[in-house]
């Protein structure tokens, strides 16, 4: 059959079959969709299937960590609480560190609400937390990321806008109900958009290494070809290299390896073309050869 022929035959390619860009596109969507199934399993597998389970330590842990009395305002750009003071939630684990003075710079506590001063970094740094919550905006910290922001660019509304527990336990509540759904929705969700981004990310990185791939066909593959061509014998070179490529990924010490080069994806198919067509044109030399023989 043609479409397996594809993937490993080098008659395919030599024959002239090669020349279909809705084939290629097909076949390539095709093998993008069964890795989004594997991965869609992985993840499941992995961490979806505990998701319930992780929404409820979680919202207990939340709820159980918010005051049962604070109650936060938010009106004109402005920030109010009902407690005077600051007001630290949820303390982070203690980390081990080799020295007082690191320790000390790390955060302690997720959130710090403190509406008696403007936002600046000062009084961020002073809070110890990953998130603050000040008078006129808010700051957050991941991954050596700051965000700054103000409530006038986050809350699109000249009406108070209030929070509280019972608001929190209301959120919590509906996270817990529809807990069920949300690993479902995900797979799904994989399935679409890792099909979809991904063939269509390959489909634009076709463009270059087909061009490349013209440039380079007299010693490739000893003749020119073009650019449509070529667009298309990489179009059906890809879904090989990349399902070869996704494999490789799946050992420890060959990923690493492979991570590190640059490329990798022109490389391959740019070699994959290259074997197919030397390997039909060896066969062809033998067949002369024996023929001449006889």
């Amino acid at each position: 059959m043609n479409f397996f022929d594809s993937f490993w035959k080098a008659s395919f390619y030599t024959s002239g079959k090669a020349t279909s860009f809705w084939k290629a596109f097909g076949k390539f969507v095709l093998v993008s969709f069964f890795l989004s199934v594997a991965y869609a399993v992985i993840f499941y597998v992995s961490f979806g299937k505990d998701i319930p389970s992780h929404i409820t330590s979680y919202g207990k842990i939340i709820l159980d960590g918010y005051p049962d009395e604070l109650v936060l305002t938010v009106e004109n750009g402005k920030l109010s609480k009902n407690i005077p003071g600051s007001v630290q939630l949820y303390p982070l684990p203690e980390k081990t560190l080799q020295s007082s003075s690191a320790k000390e710079a790390q955060p302690q506590y997720v959130v710090t609400i403190d509406d008696s001063q403007d936002l600046s970094l000062a009084l961020f740094t002073a809070s110890k937390s990953l998130f603050l919550f000040a008078k006129d905006g808010w700051i957050a910290q991941a991954n050596n990321d700051t965000r700054i922001k103000s409530y006038d660019s986050t809350i699109d509304s000249k009406n108070p806008v209030t929070f509280s527990k019972e608001l929190l336990r209301q959120t919590v509540d509906v996270a817990q109900k529809y807990s069920g759904t949300i690993a479902g929705v995900c797979v799904i969700a994989i399935l679409s958009l890792y099909t979809i981004f991904f063939s269509l990310g390959h489909l634009a990185i076709s463009l270059v290494i087909g061009l490349i791939f013209m440039l380079l066909s007299p010693w490739i593959i000893k003749k020119k070809v073009t650019y449509s061509n070529a667009y298309i014998l990489t179009i059906y070179a890809l879904p090989t290299v990349v399902a070869i490529q996704k494999l490789l990924l799946l050992v420890p010490f060959i990923s690493t390896v492979i991570s590190l080069i640059p490329f990798l994806t022109t490389f391959s198919v740019l070699a994959f073309l290259w074997y197919m067509f030397k390997g039909e044109s060896g066969h062809a030399r033998t067949h002369t050869e024996t023929s001449h023989s006889a």
